[in-house]
């Protein structure tokens, strides 16, 4: 199996089924500077990954790796996930999230997301599940959106703490989900039960 690691000096690949070997910096002329700072890494449902840097978006697909075309892309971005339906959404040092699609490796649509419809503009991680549902871990709670609706949960309904960490958000193999927070770790066990009422 092919690892891709985003490091603050470039993006690494591993071969783990070819036995030990050192990682290797991934050098292509769609990378200018192969040396650059990469923040985070997201595989969409056709298995092209798409890497954020702190110099732009880049895509990998079966003709290889791609610089994207900003576009509609905000500025500034340091953390990705794309869902099912073909976006790639974005948080950085903005408010909320953005929704973006892609078409013909440029961003061509951008959709800003915030208060009322997610808890705080303060998004510290987002995650997508294997029910393509996107996580968003903010300095007020999470908030998941399932494709249609949006569902939000704090302390109240029994998240451990409200403030979350930075990119602590993770699917167990069960399907429940692990949400790092300042006041210590929170397991969403039964994440299907959101649209019921208060997660279990």
């Amino acid at each position: 199996a092919i690892r891709v690691v985003a490091t603050s000096a470039g993006l690494y690949v591993m071969n783990m089924g070819a036995g030990r070997h050192s990682p290797q910096l991934v050098e292509d002329a769609a990378i200018a500077n192969p040396w650059q700072r990469f923040m985070d890494l997201s595989l969409d449902l056709n298995g092209h990954l798409w890497a954020v840097s702190d110099k732009g978006i880049y895509l990998r697909d079966e003709s290889g790796w791609h610089a994207v075309a900003p576009g509609r892309a905000p500025a500034n971005i340091i953390s990705i996930a794309a869902d099912r339906q073909g976006n790639l959404w974005a948080a950085g040092f903005f408010p909320g999230v953005v929704r973006m699609r892609n078409a013909g490796y440029r961003v061509v649509e951008s959709e800003r997301i915030g208060r009322p419809t997610i808890l705080s503009d303060g998004v510290l991680a987002i995650r997508v599940d294997h029910r393509g549902w996107l996580w968003i871990g903010q300095d007020a709670g999470v908030t998941v959106f399932d494709g249609r609706t949006w569902h939000s949960f704090t302390q109240d309904d029994g998240l451990i703490w409200n403030d979350c960490d930075t990119n602590a958000l993770n699917e167990d193999s069960d399907g429940s989900m692990w949400i790092g927070t300042s006041g210590g770790l929170s397991h969403l066990m039964a994440p299907q039960t959101m649209a019921a009422g208060a997660p279990s």
